[in-house]
């Protein structure tokens, strides 16, 4: 899953509540289009190897946001 030329994360999860801008401000990382979650009421965050990233709460898209923000966060010099 979320594997070929360029791996991606898949993301399970209901699209209710989900940012607008969500899709495009992480296109380089996640598949373009949301699957189905495991079980209703939450979301999973799956890497290419099939290995679960993160396991939340449906809805809680602010823990789906703060982890692929620390991925593509730029190293502040010092």
């Amino acid at each position: 899953m979320g594997a070929g030329n360029t791996p991606r994360f898949a993301l399970f999860a209901e699209p209710d509540g989900m940012l607008s801008n969500f899709a495009k401000r992480y296109a380089n990382l996640l598949e373009p289009t949301l699957r189905e979650p495991y079980h209703p009421g939450g979301m999973w965050l799956i890497l290419a190897d099939g290995y679960t990233a993160l396991a939340v709460k449906g809805g809680d898209w602010n823990a789906v946001v703060v982890y692929l923000d620390r991925i593509v966060r730029i190293p502040s010099r010092a």
